[in-house]
Order: C-alpha cells, then structure tokens, then sequence
C-alpha cells in the first residue's frame, strides 16, 4: 500500500529549508509581525496547526 501524506507539510520544509530556519524560527517571526502590525494573521489551533485568517488573506505579496 502506498504512503499517503499531506504536501502542505512538504511545501513548509522545502521552504524552510531554502532560507535555512527551523519552523521555531518561523514560528516567532510571524508572531512578531503580528504584533508588529497589531494583527492576527492565523488563528493557531493546538496540534492542529495554523489556520489562515481573513486579515492574512489581504495582506500584499
């Protein structure tokens, strides 16, 4: 049977691992621009992960 697994994941550490940044590092950076910003830009749901937010959605590329 073949293994099934999200790419989502493998998009994150493929990314991370381009910029050299572990996800703790991630992880604080988007904290402090939220605070930054005065803005929540994810909702983060214990052992679930993050969840995008409308205010995220606008932010420019």
């Amino acid at each position: 049977m073949p293994t099934r697994y999200a790419l989502r994941p493998l998009e994150y550490f493929v990314a991370a691992a381009r910029v050299n940044v572990s996800s703790p590092s991630i992880s604080a950076a988007i904290s402090q621009f939220e605070l930054e910003f005065d803005v929540p830009l994810f909702v983060r749901q214990h052992a679930q992960g993050l969840s995008l937010i409308q205010a995220g959605r606008v932010m420019p590329d």
